[in-house]
């Protein structure tokens, strides 16, 4: 799973979102966790839909304890995240698919 990789990055956030999905969405849009400012605050609550939620990953971001992104980290980002949430949407696709029958 993806939040093992992040979690080296910025492990508060695997408690602060549960969900996969979302939390693969946050990871993406975060990326660098040294980067998220109060200016990109605003797309990250359009994902989570929660503005308490949006301050508490902000507020971890800064003391956060995990390790600096290096470049496989960047790569992984790139093109392992669209990939996961394309299984996603696959899973639920066909999930659905089994119910209705």
């Amino acid at each position: 799973m993806y939040s093992e990789w992040y979690s080296y990055h910025f492990p508060e956030l695997v408690k602060l979102v549960t969900d996969n999905y979302t939390y693969a969405r946050v990871a993406q849009y975060i990326g660098n966790r040294k980067l998220l400012t109060e200016e990109r605050l605003d797309g990250l609550e359009k994902i989570l839909l929660d503005s308490e939620k949006t301050r508490a990953i902000y507020d971890a971001s800064r003391s956060s304890m995990g390790n600096s992104v290096s470049r496989v980290f960047s790569k992984i980002r790139l093109f392992y995240l669209p990939c996961m949430q394309s299984f996603f949407f696959v899973r639920c696709d066909s999930g659905g698919s089994l119910v209705s029958k």
